[in-house]
């Protein structure tokens, strides 16, 4: 199974360049943290329980973009059109599907920031739960029912 791990600006030293293996596009960690913040971008470490290395594992770095595309070419390796994936964030891990045949939607920006919003929400530990309205007041324990 595929893992993704989030590479948070934080992590990264200095000022150092982040750069996708695959696309190439990179930004040093202060640009890479303003496009993280605005859920415009993020960076993943891969790796991978079926590809069995010797030695150290490479850093192998892409952006979001990049990582569907590699769940993609998973695919095309006779693998079925739905492929679970990991990722891991600061507090948590993930276990998704892709289905494959959604690529082309997924890549549009809409779709993909609101993805990438997600995550941010995720690691924040916010539930699905809403926040009570600003005007309502909490119940008071003289408070009587409306009814």
């Amino acid at each position: 199974m595929l893992t993704a791990e989030i590479l948070y600006p934080d992590s990264l030293h200095g000022n150092r360049k982040c750069s996708c293996i695959d696309c190439g596009l990179s930004y040093v960690k202060k640009d890479y943290e303003i496009l993280a913040n605005a859920c415009k971008l993020k960076y993943f470490t891969l790796s991978s329980s079926e590809i069995e290395l010797d030695g150290t594992e490479p850093d192998v770095v892409v952006c979001h973009n990049c990582l569907f595309k590699v769940l993609k070419d998973f695919s095309k390796d006779g693998s079925p059109n739905l492929i679970k994936f990991l990722i891991l964030t600061k507090n948590q891990e993930i276990e998704l599907e892709f289905n494959t045949d959604q690529f082309d939607l997924l890549q549009s920006n809409t779709v993909m920031d609101d993805f990438l919003a997600s995550l941010d929400r995720i690691d924040a530990g916010d539930t699905d739960e809403m926040p009570p309205h600003e005007d309502e007041m909490p119940p008071h324990e003289d408070d009587s029912p409306d009814w």
